[in-house]
C-alpha cells in the first residue's frame, strides 16, 4: 500500500512537456514548508488530509477520542475517493492498541452517520446538474 502511494506520488509529480520530455518540477512551497515543520524522514514515510472540521467540531458532532483516532486511521487508507477505505480490523487494532472486536464495534456506530453524510454529498452532486441548480443557502449567524 505504501509502494502504491510512493508510485502514485511520485507520478503525480512527474511533468510531461509538449515536446514529450519528462521534467521534475520543483517542490512545492507547501512541501517545503511540511518538511521544515516535520523533517524529511517524516514526511518521506507519508500523510493523510484529515478535514479541519473533524477536529474542531469533534464534541459538536458527538465523537469521542477513539472515534476520531478510528476515523484519521481510516483517512490514511483512503486516497481515491471511489475506493473507500477497507482496511482490517487487525491492522487497525494493532495501530490503534485495541482489540479487533472494539475496532469493529467503533466502526459500526460509526456508519450511520456516514451512510447519511454520503447521501446528502450525493444528492447535492446529482442537482448540481439540473437545470437552474442554486445551492442552498445556509442561514447567516446573527451578530448579537
Amino acid at each position: 500500500c505504501e509502494q502504491r502511494r510512493k508510485a502514485s506520488h511520485q507520478l503525480r509529480s512527474l511533468v510531461i512537456e509538449a515536446s514529450g520530455n519528462v521534467v521534475q518540477p520543483h517542490p512545492s512551497k507547501s512541501g517545503r514548508v511540511s518538511e521544515k515543520k516535520w523533517g524529511k524522514k517524516v514526511m518521506k514515510l507519508g500523510f493523510c488530509i484529515v478535514p479541519s472540521l473533524l477536529l474542531k467540531a469533534q464534541q459538536r458532532i458527538g465523537l469521542n477520542p477513539t472515534h476520531l483516532a478510528v476515523l484519521i486511521q481510516l483517512c490514511d487508507f483512503w486516497w481515491d475517493e471511489a475506493r473507500k477505505p477497507h482496511p482490517g480490523k487487525k491492522l487497525l487494532a494493532e495501530r490503534l492498541g485495541l482489540g479487533e472486536r472494539q475496532v469493529q464495534r467503533y466502526i459500526a456506530e460509526l456508519e450511520p452517520e456516514f451512510s447519511k453524510v454520503e447521501e446528502d454529498v450525493k444528492s447535492e452532486r446529482k442537482a448540481v446538474t439540473k437545470r437552474g441548480y442554486k445551492p442552498k443557502r445556509k442561514p447567516s449567524a446573527s451578530v448579537s
